[in-house]
């Protein structure tokens, strides 16, 4: 039978004829708003005596399964109440994030080997709650190659490639590369120097090429 939405459905069985058992219909009830009922109903009764037996159901599922309408908490911030100057300033702080990331990388992709660590971020939390990177740092090695002059210009020439890496060196980068052009200069004497003394102590030898 079918009341409004609501469907009802009804099955007979029977199970053993009389006399060899007193029960002789199984009631099975589907019901699609409860669960399944299965009674057993004996001659002597009738279908409003029944008394059902119900059908556990799993209800696992149901209890993980969160509540029509529940809502997670959301932030201000989340839910763009932000002022136009706080979001101006957020788009600001975005700028610099990306910029700063990009300078320190190239850094990183210019000094090879002779980087000892980095980038290291400075933050700055914005109004939306959100950390953005508004300085950074990279380190290199600015060392000469000791007794080793012409390993030092070529380590020299990495170093101050990589100070001025970035689209916008920072005073520092420039101060970096300037004490690595100094190093060049002083690598580049000393090799000279070398040169000099090994050929005044191996002087060229003079042929005679006439016939």
């Amino acid at each position: 039978m079918v009341q409004g939405k609501r469907t009802i459905l009804v099955c007979f069985f029977q199970l053993k004829p009389p006399p060899f058992d007193p029960i002789t219909l199984l009631v099975i009830v589907f019901d699609s708003e409860r669960p399944v009922l299965i009674s057993a109903v004996t001659p002597s009764q009738s279908l409003q005596q029944v008394q059902p037996v119900t059908r556990r159901h799993n209800t696992s599922k149901a209890q993980k399964t969160k509540p029509v309408g529940a809502v997670k908490p959301v932030n201000r911030q989340s839910r763009q109440h932000l002022t136009e100057e706080e979001q101006a300033k957020i788009q600001e702080l975005k700028a610099r994030d990306t910029e700063v990331r990009a300078h320190e990388q190239a850094h990183m992709a210019a000094g090879g080997r002779y980087i000892t660590h980095g980038p290291a971020y400075s933050f700055q939390k914005g109004p939306d709650g959100q950390r953005y990177a508004v300085g950074g740092e990279v380190g290199i090695d600015p060392s000469p190659e000791s007794g080793d002059p012409d390993a030092t210009i070529k380590k020299m020439q990495v170093v101050r490639s990589a100070a001025l890496a970035p689209a916008t060196p920072s005073a520092q980068d420039r101060q970096i590369a300037a004490k690595a052009s100094q190093n060049m200069t002083r690598a580049r004497a000393e090799l000279s120097s070398e040169k000099a003394k090994d050929q005044e102590a191996n002087p060229g030898q003079i042929f005679d090429l006439r016939a």
